[in-house]
């Protein structure tokens, strides 16, 4: 019976997703995520950074939980950010990013693939909030009172999908996306110019 137990959760384990099966926690800045990691990464508690980023993804196929923490910058650093074009499908979620230079910026990625923002408060970057890569979706979130551009996208060559997020407050405005004849910015959501 021991031996039917044990083959049955192995085979369970096996059919979920990897997301499900692995990843980590995040209890400082400066943490890397390997390029061979996978899975969703939870932050355990308020952190706070210096001048480098306070986490740099090397892995695609990542989820960053934010967990309803505050990942807190000094200004110079960034607070999530990919370390290589080819990191795809990065998932930041949950929490809050405030007093970075750019709070997410995956404008590095040159590959066919998207970064989501879901629940996320961005505020108090002093340059942009976020810089999106090649694809990106944004939902659920607020950017507030950023230094520059809410979200700032020249690289977002194949589409911007913005849902129920607000910007306000930001000193160059809310959304500066691309506009070629392969590009689009979709928008359904409440903007302000002041919070």
């Amino acid at each position: 019976m021991k031996n039917l137990l044990t083959t049955i959760a192995i085979a369970f384990l096996a059919c979920l997703p990897i997301s499900a099966r692995a990843g980590g926690s995040i209890t400082a800045c400066g943490t890397t995520i390997p390029g061979t990691a996978t899975g969703v990464y939870t932050v355990t508690a308020n952190i706070s950074g210096g001048s480098a980023n306070c986490i740099t993804v090397d892995a695609s196929n990542i989820t960053i939980n934010l967990n309803s923490f505050v990942l807190t910058g000094n200004g110079a650093g960034k607070g999530i950010a990919i370390g290589s074009s080819s990191v795809a499908n990065l998932t930041v979620e949950n929490g809050t990013l405030k007093g970075f230079l750019t709070a997410i910026d995956t404008s590095a990625n040159t590959v066919n693939a998207m970064t989501q923002v879901r629940n996320v408060t961005i505020r108090n970057s002093t340059g942009n909030g976020f810089t999106p890569g090649n694809i990106a979706l944004i939902t659920d979130s607020s950017f507030l009172n950023n230094g520059g551009w809410a979200v700032y996208g020249p690289n977002t060559a194949n589409g911007t999908l913005i849902v129920n997020t607000i910007a306000c407050g930001n000193v160059s405005g809310a959304f500066d996306l691309p506009t070629g004849t392969n590009d689009y910015a979709i928008y359904f959501s409440p903007v302000s110019s002041s919070c």
